[in-house]
């Protein structure tokens, strides 16, 4: 599971999930895309993005 800041969705696989504040990527395809953010940040971006 990868740390970063902002995280991106990086093939047809990834999923963007908000679980307990914060933003998650998990992909069905390629477990190496699994993102997590922290940040508050990361998470009122996303409320507008998605």
């Amino acid at each position: 599971m990868k740390v970063r800041s902002s995280v991106k969705v990086m093939c047809d696989g990834c999923n963007v999930v908000r679980r307990k504040g914060r933003v998650y990527v998990v992909c069905s395809k390629n477990p190496k895309h699994k993102q997590v953010c922290y940040l508050v940040v990361c998470a009122i971006l996303t409320v507008y993005l998605f």
